[in-house]
């Protein structure tokens, strides 16, 4: 009788138990999805940075091709612009807004090589290209010396 007693007192001081217990279980869910709230939103971050450092590389990319073409167009007397600001890549899209500027100086004389992309040789001229690529926050820039082309067609008079 005595343990029945004894055993009876022990049941009867667990009554406020569920309380604590849930209250802790929910606590340690609220932990775990702040957490992943956050890791969620860096990812998210990470990758919309990412982009934004990918688009302004091309844009940069866009702005050396449009260099080299202008530079062919100052050796064969077309043009004298070797530079241009806030370039759209693609005026028509509003759904971003990444843009280039690049600017091409003459030089003459011996080049010394720089690292970065080398183009053919004419008459010991090269050009000094600099790209800058923007979108969003992101920049990249393109630093490089290139030498100016000439088709053969040009020594051979299109022969």
């Amino acid at each position: 009788m005595k343990i029945k007693k004894q055993v009876g007192m022990i049941l009867s001081n667990e009554k406020g138990m569920v309380l604590p217990l849930g209250l802790m279980f929910l606590a340690i869910i609220a932990i775990l999805g702040t957490t992943a709230v956050i890791i969620t939103t860096t990812d998210l971050k990470i990758g919309t940075n990412y982009k934004l450092s990918q688009q302004a590389f091309y844009a940069a990319e866009a702005g050396t091709s449009r260099a080299m073409s202008k530079i062919e167009d100052f050796i064969f007397g077309g043009t004298e612009a070797l530079s241009d600001t806030d370039v759209k890549v693609d005026p028509t899209s509003s759904s971003y807004a990444a843009t280039y500027e690049y600017k091409a100086e003459k030089r003459s004389g011996p080049l010394q090589p720089r690292a970065g992309y080398e183009v053919g040789v004419w008459a010991g001229v090269g050009f000094n290209l600099n790209a800058i690529g923007r979108s969003g926050t992101a920049q990249s820039k393109i630093k490089m010396l290139s030498r100016a082309t000439v088709p053969i067609d040009a020594y051979t008079g299109g022969k």
